[in-house]
This record gives C-alpha cells, structure tokens and sequence, in this order.
C-alpha cells in the first residue's frame, strides 16, 4: 500500500527492510532541510492510500546524513495515538521533535 502510493506520486524514494514487520505504518520521520511543503505533501499521499498516520516529527539527529530524508515507518510507541486528519496535516506549521 506505501509502496505503490509513493510510486503513483512520481517521489523518488528507496525501499529498505523494516525493523519492525508486525507493527503497520504509522509515522512519519524528516530531516532539518526537509521543506514542510514535501512533508505534507508524502503524509497526505499516505492517507489517501488508507495508512493511518499518528505521528509526524523530526528525527531525533535531524541534521547530518538525515538532513534530506524523509522516513516512513511504524513507531510502536504511536499505535494508541489519534490519527492524525487531513486538516491537522494540511494546518501543520512546524514539526515536532
């Protein structure tokens, strides 16, 4: 589902393997020079393709070799977390850390 939603979207993007396979995606990662616009842009793509998105937020490292990414994955510490809507997304001014 992830996979081809990225792919409808023209994004560049790499498939790793996951640290956690039983978990479903839910979360979203972003490096310091990540605009909010591309942000924004890959959660709402999530959510029209069904992924129940609970969190976005900067990495822990934002910055270095994570400065340009954007990680998507499942964070365990999430699943009880609302899910997050299309208005809150598209209202996003700044990401927490």
């Amino acid at each position: 589902m992830v996979t081809k939603a990225l792919q409808e979207s023209g994004l560049e993007f790499r498939k790793t393997p996951a640290r956690i396979t039983d978990d479903p995606t839910n979360s979203i990662w972003v490096g310091n020079a990540v605009p909010l616009s591309d942000v924004k842009f890959v959660a709402l793509t999530l959510l029209r393709a069904g992924v129940q998105l609970r969190a976005v937020r900067r990495f822990h490292d934002s910055s270095g070799p994570k400065a340009h990414l954007i990680e998507i994955g499942a964070d365990r510490d999430m699943d009880n977390a609302p899910v997050l809507t299309v208005e809150q997304i598209q209202n996003m001014s700044e990401l927490q850390s």
